[in-house]
């Protein structure tokens, strides 16, 4: 059965502000730092190796506070060492 297009697919949804990420995370920096690469983070914090790339290679995504915790213990470090905060485009300077 061959897959239809609804004709709506391909229109961007009007009126639709778009969503700036509040933070950005420095795992990959933190990795670095701790001459450290995500297969050997996974096995120590037994957090998926996946869930480890994913918060590599798209570093604005959703994760999980208590996985944050777990990657922070494990690396020694801070929560604040592995987010990084921005500031909105809108806010006073």
């Amino acid at each position: 059965m061959k897959a239809t297009r609804h004709q709506g697919d391909n229109v961007k949804k009007q009126g639709r502000k778009s969503k700036t990420r509040m933070f950005r995370l420095q795992l990959e920096s933190v990795l670095q730092q701790k001459n450290m690469n995500m297969m050997q983070l996974s096995r120590k914090s037994d957090v998926a190796y996946n869930t480890i790339r994913r918060m590599v290679n798209e570093p604005t995504k959703d994760v999980s506070l208590a996985v944050l915790v777990r990657i922070a213990e494990t690396l020694n470090v801070t929560l604040a060492d592995l987010v990084k905060i921005n500031e909105p485009p809108d806010a006073p300077q």
